[in-house]
C-alpha cells in the first residue's frame, strides 16, 4: 500500500483526500495546523465561477468544464457519504459592464 501525505486541509486539501480515498492501494494522510476548513476556506466567500474569462477553448476552459460538471456529482455523493445535507444554489452570475 503506498502512503500519502497531504499538508492542508481546506477545501483544496480535503477535497484531494477525499478523491485519492476511492483508491483503495493508498493509505492517505491529511496534515493541518489547525482543524478542517479554519484558514483560508474558512474565510471564503463560497462561490464557484466557472465563467471568470472569455476564453472557451483551452486547457484552463477544459479544466473548468471539468470542475464544474464533477460538482453536480459531488455534492449529491458527499451528502451520501456524510449523511447531511449541502446547501447549494445555483443562481448564474452577474456581469457589470
Amino acid at each position: 500500500m503506498k502512503q500519502v501525505v497531504l499538508v492542508g486541509c481546506g477545501v483544496v486539501g480535503a477535497a484531494i483526500a477525499y478523491e485519492l480515498s476511492q483508491q483503495p492501494d493508498l493509505n492517505i494522510t491529511v496534515l493541518d495546523r489547525q482543524l478542517p476548513a479554519q484558514g483560508a476556506t474558512g474565510a471564503a466567500l463560497g462561490i464557484l465561477m466557472g465563467i471568470i474569462s472569455q476564453k472557451v477553448k483551452g486547457r484552463n476552459w477544459r479544466l473548468r468544464e471539468a470542475s464544474i460538471r464533477r460538482y453536480q456529482t459531488l455534492l449529491p455523493e458527499l451528502e451520501t457519504v456524510t449523511g447531511q445535507p449541502l446547501p447549494y444554489n445555483r443562481h448564474g452570475i452577474l456581469s457589470l459592464c
